[in-house]
């Protein structure tokens, strides 16, 4: 399986696709706790099901005090579930993609996540 990078970290594409989910781990952190993780699957049925997410643990920042238990972490997490019609043409699944794609780029959303403004 090919390797992915996300925000110029390299995520290994595991060997082999386990229950049908695809898995991708990036190891810079050093610790497997902090291993970030991403996983994809898909399914055709009556619909086009693709599903993914992204596990990013955090390491706790230097000097500041325990914010979480022992099983806890500083996580971020994106789970994120696409249905399309199998009808759908090539062309109609690029221009969804795309609109994905620019949804998240778009001013309105990376106020969300970075600023938690939502009145944007």
């Amino acid at each position: 399986m090919s390797n992915m990078t996300l925000n110029t970290k390299v995520y290994a594409g595991t060997t082999a696709v386990i229950n049908g989910v695809s898995h991708w781990v990036e190891r810079s952190a050093g610790i497997a706790a902090l291993f970030s993780r991403v996983r994809a699957s898909l399914r055709v049925a009556d619909l086009i099901r693709i599903k993914t997410d992204l596990e990013l643990p955090y390491p706790q920042p230097e000097g500041a005090p325990v914010c979480c238990g022992p099983d806890e972490q500083r996580l971020a997490t994106f789970v994120g579930t696409i249905r399309m019609h199998p009808s759908l043409t090539a062309a109609e699944r690029t221009d969804f993609r795309t609109r994905i794609k620019d949804l998240f780029s778009s001013a309105q959303i990376i106020a969300l996540l970075d600023d938690l403004d939502q009145q944007v």
